[in-house]
């Protein structure tokens, strides 16, 4: 799983607010603020857009949320990928009026794309904020 900037908020407001007695400067707080919004943001439109423009539905949007949630439960860290294109693949289908394939699939691959794009857009941010703030301790 990718952590999430919530982690890091926790860890640097113990740092911060606990016993030791460097202040982080103004800009590391501006630039933590700017990336954590980033963060939320590609979690949340970066999916959701793709499958707009790729032309999935609001279902799809759904879907992907429950496949992500089962696929999590019953196929652990693979049900990440497997579980939102499956969901979204199915819900695609079953919303086609000549029931062909083509369509939810390219909607379906295009949301996982989505998906691991904006993980990489996150791991990318947090290990910028995480090195920044060692940086500034050390």
């Amino acid at each position: 799983m990718v952590p999430d900037i919530i982690p890091v908020w926790i860890s640097v407001l113990i740092y911060q607010f606990g016993p030791f007695a460097y202040t982080l400067p103004r800009s590391f707080w501006f630039v933590l603020i700017v990336f954590s919004v980033i963060s939320i943001l590609a979690d949340f439109l970066t999916n959701a857009i793709v499958v707009k423009r790729s032309g999935g539905t609001n279902l799809s949007v759904i879907a992907a949320l429950i496949g992500l949630a089962m696929g999590l439960v019953f196929l652990g860290p693979l049900g990440i990928i497997i579980g939102p294109f499956v969901a979204i693949f199915l819900a695609e289908y079953y919303q086609s009026q000549n029931k062909e394939y083509n369509k939810p699939l390219k909607i379906a691959f295009s949301t996982v794309f989505a998906f691991i794009g904006s993980g990489i857009v996150k791991v990318i941010l947090l290990l910028s904020i995480i090195i920044w703030f060692f940086i500034l301790v050390l």
